[in-house]
């Protein structure tokens, strides 16, 4: 099922479908139907006028209402922003990077030096994620695995 989405990978459902099928490499109950009807209730529960009020929105219903976790046994495994979850403006970015690179003058500030994601780079991060999880649990064969689905999705792009 993943490699038949990685053609259609930068879709809503090419996403949907192929993190799904890596969700079912760890639990074979996993329904993608299931999993798709599941978002479009929680798609249907966010809305909003504006991206950052639409990003604080999705933020409540699926961390304050919905109760999404990272890894709750082993903190240095959540995934999560590199701001506590906290929704940051761009000018906070550029000065906690300021911060950290000293007080050093950064280049211009513009919208294409905090690009956008892609869904392939998303993808690539959940499998990076997924790879350091499976080693401090020392499981070989499921990063064997997870490392093919990186493979594939590197041939591709």
């Amino acid at each position: 099922m993943f490699v038949s989405q990685i053609g259609c990978l930068e879709t809503n459902i090419g996403i949907c479908n192929a993190v799904t099928a890596i969700a079912i490499h760890f639990d074979r109950q996993v329904s993608p139907q299931l999993v798709a009807l599941e978002l479009d209730d929680i798609a249907k529960q966010v809305t909003s006028g504006s991206d950052r009020a639409l990003t604080a929105h999705l933020h409540q219903v699926l961390f304050e209402e919905l109760g999404f976790r990272g890894d709750i046994e082993n903190e240095r495994m959540i995934v999560g922003c590199f701001f506590g979850d906290k929704l940051v403006s761009e000018s906070e970015v550029y000065s906690r990077i300021k911060k950290m690179m000293g007080g050093q003058q950064l280049p211009e500030t513009n919208s294409a030096v905090i690009e956008v994601s892609t869904h392939r780079q998303w993808v690539a991060r959940l499998l990076a994620n997924i790879t350091q999880a499976l080693s401090i649990q020392n499981r070989p064969e499921d990063i064997a695995a997870v490392n093919e689905l990186y493979d594939v999705l590197k041939v591709a792009y």
